[in-house]
């Protein structure tokens, strides 16, 4: 049995591309349409391989289930949490399944609908110490961030920041702690099931900065190029690559997520090379975007410590890009999966 302890109380003169804009849509996500049944079960999946080589003195499964838990609750239905008789999560998985949750009242229900549940009340940014790589959770915390899945089911975009004039984006700071917490002894590989909203919100600096940061991969690496061409269709490869300014907020909802499915990733990829992990892209998901459903783009990640990194970070870095378009998806309004 796992043994968590108790947590204490530009713009610039360049062409502009012009591109479709996106028709507004209802933000609103239903968290139980279809489309979200078939990522839960991608998830389920995950928990199942991983559960069938445990990994001692850590969590299974830290998760932002939610009021509802629906996660939680499939984790049950599949046998891989047990309850008691009188439906509390039973000794033997206690500790094994930690779902943070700020909000009181969701709080609350989650300790209605699953009595035992470990539950840290607090918020994942709070729970990692900020969005900063100067302060890292401790004690109890690192324990429940060691957890060997981490679910960031996040009803946010990537929203970008600048700090100390670098273009930084906090979501994937808080990937990359994750990742040096994982890093401390003993290192333990781990999964990150990522979902964000599939808008891009960012001003023209930061567009004018990303599609730089796309093209220098384009030119270094031919395999990475020819699958995000193939990906993205030749018009607007182009478009990326050519020396028109691109304003991202202002593609077609399709092109928005196809952007963050590559670049998402990619500098995921970038960051955690240095800390000595390689990332294979799992599964590379999009849905939603139409009839009022909102836009939404999700990953499931798996995070290999790689002592090459070290010594040759290039290859590993080249590794990593190489799995982003390997297992592609557009989840449709019935829950099949389909090409992207």
């Amino acid at each position: 049995m796992i043994k968590v302890p108790e947590q204490p109380a530009m713009s610039g003169s360049k062409k502009r591309s012009r591109l479709r804009r996106p028709r507004p849509i209802d933000l609103a996500m239903q968290s139980d349409r279809p489309e979200k049944k078939t990522m839960r079960q991608l998830w389920v999946d995950v928990v199942r391989a991983v559960n069938e080589n445990p990994v001692q003195d850590v969590p299974l499964y830290l998760t932002l289930s939610g009021a509802e838990g629906r996660d939680i609750q499939m984790l049950l239905d599949n046998g891989l949490i047990t309850q008691t008789e009188t439906g509390a999560i039973d000794t033997e998985s206690s500790g094994r399944v930690i779902a943070v949750e700020r909000s009181p009242e969701a709080t609350l229900e989650l300790q209605k609908r699953f009595p035992g549940l470990k539950i840290l009340e607090t918020d994942i940014g709070t729970l990692l110490h900020g969005d900063r790589l100067t302060r890292f959770p401790s004690g109890n915390d690192e324990i429940y961030c060691r957890a060997k899945i981490v679910n960031l089911d996040l009803n946010q975009t990537l929203r970008a920041s600048e700090d100390e004039d670098q273009i930084v984006f906090p979501v994937i700071t808080w990937i990359r702690k994750l990742c040096q917490i994982h890093g401390r002894p003993p290192r333990i590989n781990w999964y990150l099931c990522l979902t964000l909203h599939g808008e891009i919100g960012w001003s023209p600096d930061v567009c004018k900065e990303m599609q730089e940061f796309l093209k220098e991969n384009f030119e270094g690496d031919g395999d990475f190029a020819n699958s995000c061409r193939n990906f993205m269709g030749d018009q607007f490869y182009n478009e990326i690559a050519s020396e028109n300014d691109i304003d991202f907020s202002h593609l077609n909802t399709g092109l928005q997520q196809k952007i963050l499915m590559i670049f998402v990733p990619k500098r995921i990829a970038q960051q955690i090379n240095q800390d000595s992990w390689r990332v294979s892209t799992q599964h590379n998901i999009r849905y939603g975007g139409s009839a009022g459903r909102a836009p939404m783009v999700s990953w499931i990640l798996h995070f290999h410590s790689d002592r090459r990194a070290a010594s040759r970070p290039s290859k590993v870095y080249r590794e990593s890009l190489n799995t982003i378009l390997d297992a592609t998806i557009f989840i449709d309004e019935k829950g099949n999966q389909l090409p992207a």
